[in-house]
C-alpha cells in the first residue's frame, strides 16, 4: 500500500492527466470483488430425525456451476454440486455487503461483485 502511494505521488506531480487516470483505475479495481463458492466439494446428509431402523448416506458432492439468483426478494450468489447420483446441491449467501451487483463467471466457477 505504502508503495502505491509513493508511486501515485510521484506520478500525480509528473501529470495531473496521469495522476487522474492512475485513481480512476485504483478506485475501479477497489470496487470489484471476486467470490468463490466455500468448496470445491461438499457432503450432503439428512438432519431430520428418522423413525427407528432409518437411516440415510451422505452423498458427496462436486461444484458443477455458479449462478445469481433472487431468493424472496434478495439477490444472492448460488454454487450448485452435483452428487454421483445426477441430485443438484445448491449453497448460497447474500451479496457481500455494499456490492450492488454480481454476475456468475460460468468457466471460471465463481463471482465478479461491482459496488
Amino acid at each position: 500500500m505504502k508503495m502505491k502511494r509513493l508511486l501515485s505521488s510521484i506520478l500525480c506531480r509528473s501529470g495531473l492527466l496521469l495522476c487522474l487516470l492512475l485513481l480512476d483505475v485504483s478506485a475501479a479495481l477497489s470496487a470489484t470483488l471476486q467470490v468463490r463458492c466455500p468448496r470445491e466439494s461438499v457432503t450432503a446428509k439428512v438432519t431430520s430425525n428418522l423413525p427407528a431402523g432409518w437411516w440415510a448416506t451422505p452423498q458427496g458432492a462436486a461444484l458443477r456451476g455458479v449462478t445469481v439468483l433472487n431468493v424472496g426478494g434478495q439477490w444472492s450468489l448460488l454454487c450448485l454440486y452435483l452428487t454421483a447420483q445426477r441430485k443438484e446441491i445448491g449453497v448460497l449467501r447474500p451479496y457481500p455487503p455494499t456490492y450492488r451487483r454480481c454476475r456468475a463467471r460460468k468457466a471460471q466457477l465463481d463471482f465478479v461483485c461491482t459496488k
